[in-house]
């Protein structure tokens, strides 16, 4: 009730919002071995509200006969797979302490009201994998004195609690009695979504390989490119841009050579559909089915070698550059080695190309004070391949 709740209140948001029992994926893993059920007085409360018990299952359905996976490694893949994660701690546990004493009553055993303890143990998962700032938790004020008796850690973690109600909603049959006051809830939800807006804007520097690979990126080619396209338009010694057709018949022609001074420089990063596009074989029968002319971009020791619009035949056109960045095919391979589950691939492949592209546009806009490449980011832009494939009219290669 309480998680739906929560979900209810990022509606009309940019997030993506699931609950735990909402078959995420492909039927996965249940839960149910356990010799403990909930009480009869949950369930009448269960079945009151046309909820079924799913409980502590990942997935509805069974298990597949052929599937590997366990508890902990779907755990785990859920945790490389979500941006944010939220728990929350309703008093559903009575625990006493055999050896703990209450801060309030020495005399007296410590107890309180809890939360269960896989979701205490998946809290910890998440704050391990993704970190604190992504990680919270809210909490049924009940929940006090279990977390100031049993989980002291927490006193550095910042707690969302909102005025709860779980007792007398879980011994009512009124549907108008909620396990929890809603202004109060959705106060503490509306706080967590200010800090998913701070921190969003933040690199993750995860598993993954996508930060480095775009650092590397950005710093080894796009940036070299364009410091010395910039410098051949301000009228370099050596101002001549050397390119060639990748059509095999225009091919034939020869080395074409054009002056690249005061012309107009744009850096279009192209992002494939999946990160399996970004690999050699594949972007090339993109590129080659548009009449781009493969342009080599000198710079000190080293050469680059990228595509361009054939616009800039033409005198005094703009040169347009693209380029798949084909580093980022490193973070297929990675995801190859992490799972061979089809939906968690899928995830992380969007996931990578994701933080790929913000790692890019954090770079750009850390660069807008170099004199040496003035206005990068007004130069640079990032499309994804069917936005290239706009551009040459379906398929018209010579005019856009």
């Amino acid at each position: 009730m309480v998680a739906k709740a929560v979900k209810s209140f990022f509606e009309n948001s940019n997030y993506e919002v699931d609950i735990w029992d909402e078959n995420i994926f492909d039927p996965t893993i249940q839960r149910s071995d356990s010799v403990h059920q909930i009480n009869e007085r949950l369930q009448h409360k269960l079945n009151i509200l046309g909820l079924a018990q799913n409980r502590g299952s990942f997935g509805k359905g069974e298990k597949p006969a052929s599937s590997p996976a366990t508890n902990l490694e779907s755990l785990k893949n859920f945790s490389d797979i979500y941006d944010f994660a939220i728990f929350i701690f309703v008093p559903e546990d009575k625990i006493i302490s055999q050896s703990r004493v209450s801060k309030t009553n020495p005399q007296d055993e410590a107890k309180g009201e809890g939360t269960r303890h896989n979701v205490v143990f998946e809290f910890g998962l998440f704050l391990g994998r993704i970190g604190s700032k992504k990680t919270f938790i809210v909490a049924d004020h009940n929940t006090k004195d279990f977390i100031n008796n049993f989980f002291t850690d927490l006193k550095d973690i910042k707690l969302y609690e909102y005025q709860g109600n779980y007792d007398d909603w879980l011994k009512s049959d009124d549907l108008k009695i909620l396990p929890y006051d809603k202004a109060s809830l959705q106060q503490q939800v509306e706080l967590i979504k200010e800090e998913i807006e701070k921190t969003k804007v933040e690199i993750d520097l995860g598993f993954l390989p996508s930060t480095a690979l775009a650092i590397g990126y950005f710093e080894n080619l796009l940036k070299l490119v364009i410091t010395s396209l910039s410098a051949m338009r301000k009228g370099a010694p050596n101002s001549m841009l050397r390119m060639e057709w990748l059509d095999e018949d225009k091919k034939k022609n020869g080395e074409i050579a054009v002056d690249m001074t005061g012309r107009e420089i744009k850096f279009k990063m192209v992002i494939p559909d999946a990160l399996i596009g970004a690999s050699h074989e594949e972007y090339k029968k993109e590129i080659e089915q548009l009449g781009l002319l493969h342009t080599v971009v000198p710079f000190k020791t080293r050469s680059f070698g990228v595509f361009c619009h054939p616009d800039v035949l033409k005198e005094g056109e703009a040169l347009t550059i693209y380029d798949i960045p084909s580093t980022m095919f490193s973070s297929s391979k990675a995801i190859d080695m992490l799972t061979k589950v089809n939906d968690i691939r899928q995830l992380l492949d969007e996931k990578e190309k994701r933080n790929f592209v913000k790692a890019i546009e954090y770079l750009l806009n850390k660069e807008k004070e170099n004199v040496d490449i003035v206005g990068i980011e007004k130069m640079v832009s990032i499309i994804s391949i069917q936005e290239l494939k706009n551009e040459f009219g379906l398929g018209d290669l010579t005019q856009k």
